[in-house]
């Protein structure tokens, strides 16, 4: 599940936390691609960003920039948290 995120995360131009090779290591020389099971990613076949607690209004603005760029306007779904100097109109 974890190699599938990652790969889908790529595809829109977002690379894996540094601390993901130390933590893949933890799999050792699991082979994913024998997994049975196959995952979707995304929600209702659109890439989907929650904004997380630590990210801050520039960190959460360079994501959706990333996104639109990508995927364009309406091309994903979103959940963020306003905080402090945010808005309704902050996207």
């Amino acid at each position: 599940m974890l190699d599938g995120v990652v790969d889908y995360a790529k595809e829109f131009g977002f690379n894996p936390h540094p601390d993901y090779k130390n933590a893949n290591e933890l799999f050792g020389n699991i082979d994913a691609s024998v997994c049975p099971v196959k995952y979707t990613y995304g929600k209702e076949g659109k890439p989907f960003y929650m904004s997380g607690p630590y990210e801050s209004p520039t960190d959460i603005q360079r994501i959706l920039n990333i996104l639109t760029e990508k995927c364009g306007v309406g091309g994903f779904n979103t959940m963020i948290r306003l905080t402090d100097g945010m808005d309704d109109d902050f996207m």
